[in-house]
């Protein structure tokens, strides 16, 4: 009978877990931040979760919603292969491109054809999932291209997620330089340097 009992707890939960999801990815557009807290056993929920938006046109079921609301605009903030970025947004999207893969930062004729068009408002870097701080000079070209064009330049700050990342790469004090070798460049410090509240303020 407990046999019995565990099968209709599973069905349960399996049920409630698929009908959780669907409701997030009919009301929200922020489905990467639920996927990502996950635990890393749930791999396969993750997989066809990721995968879910692209079936369900999720930019074009948004855009109905934003004029409904009177929003004029939303930004996505690119991840993965630059060639892939910014397709595909639809009327009320712009996007940033996402500099989150191993090297991607050294691709800089792909980055500045990004810089080059309507629809791209700049850059984004995700320092502590790879191994680069971002006031390296390496990446000074990038912030060159970047302010020439009038851009802007989002840099993640503060708690990454999962066990890839590192911390120490995250911490505001590092867009210090940046901002007074670059005192041209528009600079978004992504969700506050959190927990270096401190430290952001004083950037």
């Amino acid at each position: 009978m407990s046999f019995v009992y565990f099968l209709c707890f599973l069905l349960f939960f399996c049920l409630f877990y698929i009908c959780f999801y669907m409701f997030l990815l009919y009301f929200s557009l922020f489905h990467r931040f639920f996927i990502y807290i996950l635990p890393s056993s749930y791999g396969i929920i993750l997989f066809i979760f990721t995968a879910l938006p692209n079936i369900f046109h999720i930019f074009q079921m948004t855009e109905k919603y934003y004029g409904r609301l009177g929003i004029e605009k939303g930004i996505v903030m690119g991840n993965g292969p630059l060639e892939e970025q910014g397709k595909n947004l639809g009327e009320y999207f712009y996007y940033s491109a996402g500099l989150d893969e191993k090297d991607s930062w050294l691709k800089l004729e792909e980055i500045e054809s990004h810089l080059q068009r309507k629809r791209c408002v700049g850059v984004k870097l995700y320092p502590g999932y790879y191994e680069l701080y971002p006031n390296d000079k390496s990446l000074y070209p990038i912030y060159k291209m970047t302010e020439e064009y009038g851009k802007v330049l989002s840099v993640h700050t503060g708690m990454v997620a999962g066990n890839g990342g590192h911390l120490k790469y995250c911490r505001p004090i590092h867009l210090d330089d940046i901002a007074t070798d670059f005192p041209g460049l528009k600079i978004v410090m992504c969700h506050f340097g959190n927990p270096f509240l401190q430290e952001a303020a004083a950037v």
